[in-house]
């Protein structure tokens, strides 16, 4: 940490080069922990060169997704490399997570119970504050589709653990809100698409062009209106168009709330056009994106996360 603190004190660009000399690429390390019986894995990715408890964000993968494909989608551990930060890619079980909808797929993936995956991300939290990897007060939750629907119960169940959330491409599950009592107020950044075919913005049936019970969400903007009344928030919106350079068929709105407790900060990216995708993926096969929808191709993603984490903290 204290590379990182002496890169600080330089002007800007001279910064950012002396952060990847110093750290250079991250390397992903397989890591297990044994929690309600199962063994169970995460990828951890902690910078060449980073020494002491430093800021860490959990990446959590869609449903059927792994940690290993969501961290070379992703690429935070790029990030991470460059701005100081510990990324982990924990692993659902089956490749799922218990995001609290009570599906027949999950299910029929996890066992009637469902695997305790609030309590597993807990443990590995508190492994890497133990072993001085993570800064306790600097922990914070990203996930996508499923990892998204996980990051809203994280937000609910675990707020006293995870500082704050990045939901993407995801809904808050219906049956997850009547019992949905964040400890606090929490700060959390919303990022969906008015065009995703899997989690409607509207809300409804998941995957509802699939088989099989996948359970049902609410609307994205039910889900901002709820967390904004758990923050005390004022009901107006701040409403502004961000500049994502020429795409010819995603626009960008940023929907920020004001006047929310203990300084929270509460905002959704509302990407109009974008389908079911990471904000600034890479171009998919012309099947596949008649599926998944489209995605803003210039999209800075990872530097818009880490403007948001960066100063949140318990």
């Amino acid at each position: 940490m204290r590379a990182v603190r002496f890169c600080g004190v330089l002007p800007g660009l001279l910064a950012a080069v002396c952060l990847l000399l110093i750290m250079g690429p991250a390397s992903a390390q397989a890591e297990t922990i044994n929690h309600d019986g199962r063994e169970r894995s995460y990828l951890l990715d902690v910078p060449a060169g980073l020494t002491g408890p430093a800021p860490v964000i959990f990446v959590l993968h869609g449903g059927g997704g792994s940690g290993q494909r969501t961290r070379r989608m992703t690429g935070l551990h790029e990030a991470g490399a460059e701005h100081g930060f510990v990324t982990v890619y924990p692993q659902g079980v089956a490749n799922h997570w218990n995001d609290a909808r009570r599906s027949a797929v999950v299910i029929e993936k996890q066992g009637m119970g469902g695997a305790d995956d609030v309590g597993f991300l807990r443990a590995v939290a508190a492994r890497l504050v133990a072993d001085g990897i993570a800064d306790p007060a600097r922990i914070h939750a990203l996930g996508l589709s499923n990892g998204g629907m996980m990051t809203f119960r994280l937000a609910c169940e675990a707020a006293d653990v995870f500082a704050a959330f990045v939901p993407v491409i995801a809904n808050l599950p219906e049956n997850a809100e009547p019992d949905c009592q964040p400890s606090r107020p929490l700060s959390m950044m919303v990022m969906n698409g008015t065009a995703d075919r899997l989690i409607h913005w509207e809300g409804g049936r998941v995957a509802g062009m699939f088989p099989g019970d996948r359970g049902r969400t609410l609307g994205t903007h039910r889900t901002m209106e709820v967390f904004g009344a758990l923050n005390g928030c004022d009901e107006v919106r701040r409403v502004t168009p961000v500049d994502i350079g020429f795409d010819p068929v995603v626009s960008l709105d940023l929907h920020r709330f004001t006047g929310c407790r203990d300084g929270a900060d509460l905002r959704l990216y509302a990407f109009s056009g974008m389908g079911h995708r990471w904000p600034g993926a890479y171009p998919l096969s012309e099947r596949a994106e008649a599926l998944m929808g489209p995605a803003p191709r210039n999209f800075p993603m990872n530097r818009e996360v880490w403007s948001f984490l960066k100063d949140k903290h318990l």
